[in-house]
């Protein structure tokens, strides 16, 4: 399988495990270089990606900490708000998450709850966010941790239209 490098239609759906091209500090920051995921994507990346149970997701973004981000280049088809919303999972307690676009906090932070299992999803709001039509660069963070230092399992971001 090949990540989708090219840039996000929005209104619809960022696969977490498709972040920009370019490597740590530029399409992502991990705090470790190794892969602690399965291997089976998007190898040669130090960002730990694992398997995913959700249906249409083939692979989530795993292995969070503190400080992690990942990049996405967006292509805003028309102006307006957006809710946003994540999917996530998490086995105990889980850190949180936060947008930037283009360099500014936008939405809302979002703790990730405690799901039950690492592959049990549910979907957390970021809030409703106001896009600018053309292309732009998203930036999902994980500003911080739980107690126990976990954010958590992100398997997509969706943009739908708000009111």
């Amino acid at each position: 399988l090949e990540a989708v490098l090219e840039p996000k239609p929005l209104p619809g759906v960022v696969q977490a495990a498709h972040f920009r091209p370019g490597g740590e500090g530029v399409g992502y920051h991990d705090a470790d270089a190794a892969n602690q995921g399965s291997g089976a994507f998007r190898q040669s990346e130090g960002v730990d990606l694992g398997y995913c149970s959700q249906e249409g997701v083939d692979f989530s973004v795993g292995w969070t900490s503190p400080a992690e981000w990942f990049a996405y280049d967006l292509d805003v088809q028309q102006a307006g708000k957006y809710q946003v919303t994540a999917h996530v999972a998490c086995k105990g307690p889980g850190g949180v998450l936060q947008l930037d676009l283009n360099g500014q906090p936008i939405g809302e932070a979002a703790v990730i709850p405690d799901t039950g299992d690492w592959q049990n999803w549910q979907t957390v709001s970021l809030g409703v966010v106001e896009l600018e039509q053309g292309e732009q660069v998203l930036r999902l963070t994980m500003p911080e941790g739980s107690a126990a230092g976990v954010v958590g399992n992100v398997s997509q971001l969706v943009f739908e239209a708000a009111e």
